[in-house]
Parts: structure tokens; sequence; C-alpha cells
């Protein structure tokens, strides 16, 4: 079979697949040790390419349905036209983010976006023009916070390690496990990470990290990051920047935002009030994929500081492929911890330039207003109980049943709904509470989609 043949199979599958997107299950869910038995996966001999298509259509088939409106499992989702094709574009040109030389138009379109974030959060400024780079997930780029700010305060320790220091870093109780994850990378020891309380609203206090940087310091340990969420994991809820920065810069502390979830809320006018102050910040985590349905991963570490990044990630090695010629300020490869980097701007550059900041807008707040709709929905409904009231798109809410056996029967109506492909929403416990999660990201969601599905949700209880 010839390329153009293969080309042409490939697009029938590919209408076959978009021809189905609201009518399909969400997941055409098997278990794993019957998935895993139910199909040959050996990669012994080559197969032809008819039957490379088949595995094609046999892996869209189990796939989740990420776009599909029943899906809000997770802090992504829906389907953008413009970034699948970039993500494309991107696969067919096979480059690396290494050096401007490899990808000439890739190193230009990340230094855009870059830009562009760095400018709507108040980084960039005709004095400072801020840096960033792009990673691989919000995870790496607190990691990237971290490693930045230990250059910051402790540059010997590039080349020397911890030289028997013990540092420590103050997150909230509710931040992303990705702190403590990066403090075992780094060497630091997962003691290391400081849980701070926060207050019925899941927001840090400023008082309580005030005391755990004290009692840190009397412990004879080194303190030298805060950081503060926009938008955890399971709440959607903002920390208090204005309140948390003065604390950090009395005590010279790097102030870092986990902006992955809820960066775009800069971008509407109906949360941006929640990201007053971020200016301020020295760094920022920003995932457009989340929030802005880019592809995944569109991922960014933003920073106020210029140069920052080359001094903590650059060595002296890499001189085979790092050189100094007319385009070096272009090359990416010295601020990034990786070295081969697919192009992932190339997606998130045509996604933003489809919609623009008026149609991210739009979009954020439609979400906005889908979630007002859910909890005075839920409100509404006798069987169902709000466990919060929702500061953002996290609606957490749980079914009642007339037992009192609430937490069994939310479990296994969640598993129920996997299991016939019906809709996909995550579920977190806490305080011995079992209860829902169910996350707002999808731009094609309307209130009818939620209406249905709290239906589905009602019958299936019953």
């Amino acid at each position: 079979m010839n390329r153009e043949q293969v080309l042409q199979e490939l697009k029938a599958i590919i209408e076959e697949y978009w021809s189905k997107e609201n009518q399909s299950n969400v997941v055409n869910y098997v278990p794993a040790f019957e998935l895993e038995k139910k199909e040959n996966w050996s990669l012994n001999a080559p197969h032809h390419e008819q039957e490379i298509l088949k595995d094609i259509e046999k892996y869209l088939h189990y796939a989740v349905r990420t776009e599909h409106p029943y899906f809000m499992n997770q802090l992504f989702g829906g389907f953008d036209l413009a970034s699948w094709v970039g993500e494309t574009i991107a696969a067919l040109t096979n480059t690396s983010m290494a050096t401007y030389e490899i990808a000439p138009l890739g190193s230009i379109l990340e230094k855009t976006l870059i830009k562009k974030l760095n400018t709507m959060i108040g980084f960039r400024t005709l004095d400072n023009p801020g840096e960033g780079i792009m990673l691989t997930g919000g995870s790496n780029a607190n990691l990237v916070a971290m490693l930045c700010a230990r250059q910051k305060k402790f540059p010997k320790m590039k080349k020397e390690g911890l030289a028997g220091k013990k540092l420590s870093l103050f997150v909230s109780q509710d931040s992303h496990y990705s702190f403590s994850k990066n403090a075992l990378v780094m060497g630091l020891g997962t003691n290391s990470v400081i849980k701070v309380a926060v207050d019925k609203k899941g927001q840090m206090l400023p008082e309580a990290l005030e005391k755990e940087i004290r009692h840190s310091q009397e412990r004879g340990e080194e303190p030298f990051f805060v950081c503060a969420t926009a938008g955890t994991t399971v709440w959607g809820a903002f920390d208090p920047i204005k309140e948390l920065l003065p604390i950090a810069k009395n005590h010279q502390l790097w102030f870092h935002i986990d902006g992955a979830w809820g960066g775009a809320a800069i971008l509407s006018e109906r949360f941006s009030f929640l990201l007053e102050g971020c200016e301020e910040a020295d760094s920022f985590a920003w995932d457009i994929h989340k929030l802005m349905s880019a592809s995944l991963i569109s991922s960014f570490f933003l920073c106020r500081h210029s140069g920052i990044l080359r001094e903590t990630n650059s060595l002296t090695e890499g001189s085979y492929i790092f050189h100094e010629y007319e385009n070096t300020s272009y090359d990416m490869g010295p601020y990034s911890l990786q070295c081969g980097r697919k192009v992932d701007s190339l997606g998130a550059w045509l996604a933003w330039r489809h919609h623009g900041d008026e149609g991210y807008q739009k979009m954020i707040d439609h979400l906005g207003e889908l979630a007002s709709y859910l909890v005075e929905k839920i409100n509404r409904t006798p069987q169902l109980e709000l466990i919060r009231e929702p500061p953002f798109l996290n609606v957490c809410f749980r079914i009642l049943d007339s037992l009192g056996k609430h937490n069994q029967l939310n479990l296994k109506v969640r598993q129920k709904l996997i299991e016939t492909g019906t809709a996909m929403i995550n579920y977190y416990s806490d305080k011995g509470v079992v209860f829902f999660r169910l996350i707002l990201t999808n731009p094609q969601v309307k209130k009818c989609d939620l209406d249905q599905l709290l239906t589905k949700i009602i019958d299936m209880a019953e």
C-alpha cells in the first residue's frame, strides 16, 4: 500500500470516529486483565499496513473520548481542531526544540507564546522581558520553579550539592502532589515539603504560613520557596496571593504560583480577580491544555527573572549541539532540563490564533455560568447534596442514600457510570465522605447536557 492509500484509509477512520462524537459511549470499558488477553499485542513479526490501520481502529474503539460532554473526570477535556492540526504537523515534521537550527518556526512560536503569557500575568514590562519554557506538564513546571528558587538562593548547590543543608518549602495542604515528588527528585526529602493549613474554602491561611516558616527556622532548616496554588485539584481553591506575597518577601523566599489549572482565569472577566497580585510573584506554572482546549501537553513555566533559567539549567557540556551563531538567543535547549523535546508550540499557537483573547474569555466565562447553573440544579435536587460552594469550575457533590450508606452508593454509581460508558467523573474522599468531583473544562458542554447527566446519575442510583 502506498502513502496516498494509507492517508485515504486513515482519513476515513478519523471521520468515522468524529461522526460518533456525541452518540457513542465515553468509553467502551473492559477491565485491564480482560483487554490484555482479548487482543494480540505482539511486536515480534512485521505487520502489513492494513493490519496497522486495524490497530488504529482498535485503539480508537477502546480510547476514552475526552471530547465527550460527559467526560468530566480530569482537569482537561474537549477537542480543538486547530490545536490537533498543529500536533499532526509537528509529528509530520518530527523535529526537536533544542535549537533554532532544527526548529526555526517552532522556536519563534514558543517565544511568542511565552511573551504573550508573561504579558498577561504582568511579568513582561518595559523594563523586564521575563522568560519561560514549554515543558512536559505542570509537575515539571513546579520542579523547574523549585530548581530556580534554589539556584537563586543557593547558587553553589548547582555544583556542590546540598552540602549538609536542610532546605524547606511551603505549600498548602491541598496543593498538588508534584511538590513532594519534586523534593524527592531534588534530593531534599519529602519531609522538606511543609503543608500549610487552609481555611474552610480551601485557601492557604497567611498566619499559618508565617508560623510554619518561623518553626522551620527554629528547627535549623533553611526555607527557600513558597507556592500559592491557583486552582486546587479537588476544590478549585485559589490561595490569597496578595496576602501571602508580603510574607514570602519578608523572609526572602521565592514565591511561585501553581496556576496549572487556574492560570487561564486571568483571561476571564468572571474569574480574573482570583489572580490579583500575580505580577509580583517570581514564577508561574500554566497548562493551557487544561482550560483552553489545546492538545496535551501544552505546559509553560514562566518567570519574572530574566536569565535564571539558563543559570539554573545550562551546563558547559553540549558543545556538539549548542554553538555561538547568529541565532543563539533563539536556542531553547540551554533553558530546558530536557534535550530532545517535541514541538508543542505549534498546536498551542494555532489554538490561540483561532480563538484569540476574546474567544478564550467567552469560553471560560461560559464554563463559569455552567458551574453556577449546576450548583443551583444540585441544590434544588433532593437526592443530591453540594459538598462545598465552588470558587471555580470544580463542582463537588454526592448522592444521598435513603439508608444512610452514602459512600457505598456513590462509589457504586461512579463505577457503573464507567462500566456502562455513560459518563466519566472522578471522586474524592474527604474526612470520610466520598463524593463526585465534577470538572467543567469542555467548552462544548451545554446546560441540557448537565440536566441529562444528573438525571442519569439519579436514575442509576435508584
